[in-house]
């Protein structure tokens, strides 16, 4: 006969910081654990669920380990990061019908930003329509994550929100890569050479043989991709109110974009994902990454058109 376990043996109840009692980790939990049903659906009671033992004590949390994951008549615990011996096990959910309530802006807003004081990184939230690029006296864009002089987080918001949140979302996922020291961030200023800026001199005119712009765009490229793909990721954790498959897509018409560069030498003066015949053209899914190093020449012709001014 199997014994029944309320909480798995990773598992504990202690009192917690943010509310009454809280679920902590008794030893190292890796990511992309379920920990358990956490609620079964059940007409019969307030809000159509019954909570569990585990659903009874983890607590809300703007800056979350852990994801809720609805699948059939249950909703499930699953770990999104590495979790410590410990540590409390916090999600952030919007109980009950995640077809009703989503994550807005604003909470997204407050968890980027405990993020930030988190990681050390400061953080602009200009109520304008552009931010001023660091290093630079006439560059402005929506946002920026930069770590050369001194780690900043930057996002223009000074408009209406579907203009600027997923910027953030996409800027906060560049955070995510400098903290987490991923490689493909180090690899922009690897053996000394700052990709980053190079690309910038390159598109505004210095000489450089094709070996070395192209690698300097293929590694921004490939930066990108990783960066898109972990945004699609957190908006489905933290249950965001965003088309993924839309955002895909235009995440995409970007991507490509970086390959279209080598073809024009220049930046675009209207961004690509903001042109519907680009991004109709678009799959739904990421590709591989040296899918996206080639341009089939109806599409380059259409970045051509729609995305410059004076080619």
């Amino acid at each position: 006969m199997k014994t029944y376990l309320p909480l798995l043996p990773c598992l504990t109840i202690k009192n917690s910081n943010i509310h009454g009692l809280g679920l902590y980790a008794t030893k190292k939990i890796e990511t992309g654990v379920n920990l358990g049903i956490t609620h079964v659906k059940d007409e019969r009671f307030e809000d159509g669920y019954i909570r569990t033992a585990l659903g009874s004590f983890f607590n809300h949390s703007t800056t979350p380990n852990c994801k809720v994951v609805y699948e059939d008549d249950f909703i499930y615990l699953v770990t999104i990061q590495e979790i410590q011996a410990n540590e409390e096990l916090v999600a952030t959910y919007t109980f009950y019908d995640p077809t009703k309530k989503s994550l807005d802006a604003s909470d997204f807003l407050e968890i980027v930003q405990r993020e930030c004081v988190k990681n050390g990184v400061d953080y602009i939230f200009s109520d304008t329509e552009k931010v001023l690029y660091p290093g630079t006296s006439d560059m402005y864009v929506s946002g920026y994550f930069d770590d050369k002089s001194g780690p900043t987080l930057a996002c223009a918001i000074g408009k209406p929100v579907e203009d600027w949140y997923e910027i953030l979302i996409h800027e906060s996922c560049h955070m995510d890569q400098w903290s987490e020291h991923s490689k493909l961030w180090s690899d922009i200023t690897a053996n000394g050479i700052d990709c980053d800026k190079g690309m910038d001199e390159w598109l505004a005119g210095k000489k450089m043989h094709p070996d070395e712009y192209t690698y300097y765009i293929r590694t921004m490229q490939f930066l990108e991709i990783d960066c898109e793909k972990r945004s699609v990721k957190k908006i489905k954790d933290l249950g965001i109110d965003i088309d993924t498959v839309m955002y895909t897509k235009k995440a995409n018409s970007y991507l490509f974009f970086y390959s279209v560069m080598l073809e024009t030498h220049k930046w675009c003066d209207t961004a690509p994902y903001n042109v519907p015949e680009i991004v109709d053209m678009m799959p739904g899914y990421f590709l591989e990454e040296n899918d996206y190093c080639n341009v089939p020449e109806e599409l380059l012709n259409l970045y051509k058109t729609k995305c410059y001014e004076n080619l």
